[in-house]
């Protein structure tokens, strides 16, 4: 979330928050960049994640640049993976272990089923999911929890990891 240091900022310094996001401030100049190039620049739309609505509305002129879809249920799943991805990338990942000929040790001793299920089960218990809209229940899983864990099975054929988080 980029705009943390804004957060810390307006809790604690109010004078350098509203130096940063007043006319001359760096944060202002950027968004107001961004809006020109919305002005026949070539820049249609923009997505943005991690901005707080409070910091957005204090670095632009109100509403009129932006769009709140971060509750509508169309757009629950827009960022990370579903459940159904989730489930989908275990299978691929299990079926390439399966043809590996390298592994140091069984990777399914319980069974290539038993083994999907206690990996998916991990990730929703460690990674929990993300609920963005309170309209629809579909969880959300951050893409760079889930390629590390993947990353780390590979490393360990298949083996899981002593940690699930990438200390980075």
């Amino acid at each position: 979330e980029y705009d943390n240091f804004a957060n810390e900022l307006m809790a604690r310094r109010k004078k350098e928050y509203l130096n940063i996001t007043g006319l001359d401030g760096f944060l202002k100049t950027f968004f107001k960049s961004l809006k020109s190039a919305t002005e026949g620049l070539g820049l249609d739309r923009m997505f943005l994640t991690g901005v707080t609505p409070i910091l957005l509305n204090d670095i632009t002129s109100g509403d009129n640049i932006k769009t709140d879809i971060h509750i509508l249920p169309h757009y629950a799943d827009l960022c990370g993976f579903s459940d159904k991805e989730i489930k989908h990338l275990i299978q691929i990942f299990a079926d390439s272990l399966e043809t590996r000929s390298d592994l140091l040790s069984p990777v399914f001793p319980d069974g290539k089923k038993a083994w999907m299920d206690d990996i998916y089960r991990l990730m929703v218990n460690s990674y929990d999911g993300y609920m963005f809209s309170p309209y629809i229940e579909k969880r959300v899983y951050n893409p760079t929890l889930v390629m590390y864990l993947f990353k780390q099975l590979e490393q360990l054929d298949g083996q899981l990891p002593k940690t699930l988080l990438d200390h980075n």
